[in-house]
């Protein structure tokens, strides 16, 4: 089967998919089949190979190739630009490319299926998987420890007796709790956080922003400073997985809704007020 539902600009509400949905059957009698998008992330997670059996890879991919409307072919860099500059900033060659290489990936997956792929070739497109997700994974990685797991270390060590430091975090637990505290992370950390990932701009040289340029966001906006904010009162180191998980709701417009069914983000969604967002599949 061919791919011809990989495009954008794309209307009309949809339900973005997490990853894991992919990797299951729709549950009996669905009837939302016609609406389902699939992502730039959820695809860069079934394609790393190291990690996935040559069936998973094969039964995973056509599920997400034969259960969606369509597929945003762009990283959460990509897509967050391709709104901010109304549609206008994304180099058409980008689209191009994505396209293209997952049309030769649907080719290689359908041959593999058939049997009729040489051994070769499918370690070529298992090499290939792999280094994307090594470097995606290995910038991620670099990120994360830079801008949360090494400031978190960098503020214990200022703290030479443990009552004090045990005084900071109980004060700030409170402070990140309240309402406003909620408010002053988002503006003050998060959001310069999210820019610099996206930008890849120093968290140090973020200055002046539009709050409005992210209310197309807003789901992922509240969820990742909600995460943020866990990790620090809870004292947890920041994952690699974790940040991919809470990029995939970059894609997910106000008229979206979002299909997850992991606890951790079904319980940060509704913690921030966004269960609107979430879809239900037992409510068909």
């Amino acid at each position: 089967m061919s791919l011809t539902h990989i495009h954008v600009p794309y209307d009309g509400p949809a339900i973005i998919c997490d990853t894991l949905v992919w990797y299951k059957n729709l549950p009996e009698g669905f009837k939302d089949k016609n609406k389902l998008a699939a992502t730039w992330l959820s695809v860069y997670e079934l394609f790393k190979s190291s990690d996935r059996t040559v069936g998973v890879i094969l039964n995973s991919w056509e599920k997400i190739r034969d259960n969606s409307i369509y597929i945003i072919p762009l990283s959460p860099e990509q897509h967050y630009h391709f709104y901010l500059h109304n549609r206008e900033v994304l180099n058409p060659e980008i689209f191009e490319q994505q396209k293209e290489t997952l049309g030769r990936y649907n080719w290689i997956i359908e041959k593999k299926r058939k049997n009729e792929l040489p051994d070769e070739q499918w370690q070529q497109f298992e090499n290939e998987a792999r280094g994307i997700k090594t470097e995606y994974d290995s910038s991620v990685k670099d990120w994360i420890d830079v801008n949360i797991n090494d400031f978190k270390i960098s503020e214990r060590s200022t703290y030479q007796k443990e009552e004090d430091y045990r005084n900071m975090r109980s004060k700030k637990r409170a402070e990140l709790t309240a309402p406003e505290g909620i408010q002053w992370h988002l503006h003050y950390i998060t959001m310069p956080l999210i820019i610099s990932f996206l930008t890849n701009v120093a968290f140090k040289d973020i200055e002046e922003f539009d709050t409005d340029d992210f209310a197309q966001f807003e789901l992922f906006t509240h969820v990742f400073n909600q995460w943020l904010i866990d990790l620090d009162i809870d004292n947890i180191k920041a994952e690699v997985n974790d940040l991919v998980d809470v990029f995939n709701m970059i894609y997910v417009r106000p008229i979206d809704k979002y299909w997850t069914e992991e606890k951790q983000w079904v319980k940060r969604i509704k913690k921030v007020g966004m269960e609107h967002y979430l879809f239900d599949p037992k409510n068909l």
